[in-house]
């Protein structure tokens, strides 16, 4: 569940979302959202959402926890708030 814009876009939850699920994170390339992660899934099904937002909220829960606040987002409307795992 993103929002594909550079309005939006945070480079750290974007970082986050990546580390999360074990998929590589290329600092020189704009995201592709092309609905298809690296194995082949399609993001609507909404099954494999719910199991990405356990990876993603227990690497948020890991972050906080190492580093004693939550992660910020560094860009987008959202600058300076928590990133935030959601589920349907």
């Amino acid at each position: 569940m993103n929002l594909a814009t550079y309005t939006h876009y945070s480079r750290n939850a974007h970082k986050a979302i990546l580390a999360a699920l074990g998929w590589p994170w290329q600092a020189d390339q704009w995201p592709q959202y092309n609905r298809m992660d690296p194995d082949g899934y399609m993001f609507y099904n909404t099954a494999i959402t719910n199991a990405y937002y356990e990876l993603l909220q227990k690497y948020l829960d890991d972050y906080e926890q190492e580093h004693g606040s939550p992660l910020l987002h560094d860009g987008g409307v959202a600058i300076n708030q928590p990133v935030k795992a959601r589920k349907f």
